[in-house]
């Protein structure tokens, strides 16, 4: 799922990326560092997504799915990183208020 999520991304099939993305966060439930690579690809998906899509409604799911993402693999034991708001694979995600509320508690 990973390396297909990838190819897709790459691709330009952002959308499609997002749903294998999906896809592999059902595998991993309760293992928190790949929930975190899970909200990740759908971060980036949500970032290709934006540029392609005038309405901005795709990928503003892309972003709702990763911080919603990122919500799980906390409550399943991840401490986040300190760095995470200025990574640039989390980019789409910077200004948004449940993102901010995520890291800055």
């Amino acid at each position: 799922y990973y390396n297909l999520g990838r190819a897709l991304r790459t691709q330009g099939k952002a959308g499609e990326a997002a749903k294998v993305a999906l896809a592999r966060k059902e595998l991993w439930r309760d293992n928190p560092q790949r929930l975190l690579s899970v909200a990740e690809e759908l971060a980036l998906a949500s970032q290709v997504l934006s540029d392609v899509d005038p309405s901005k409604t795709s990928a503003n799911d892309c972003a709702e799915q990763s911080v919603a993402t990122l919500r799980e693999a906390v409550a399943a034991g991840l401490n986040l990183p300190d760095d995470l708001d200025r990574q640039s694979s989390f980019a789409a995600l910077r200004g948004r208020a449940d993102f901010d509320q995520l890291i800055h508690p």
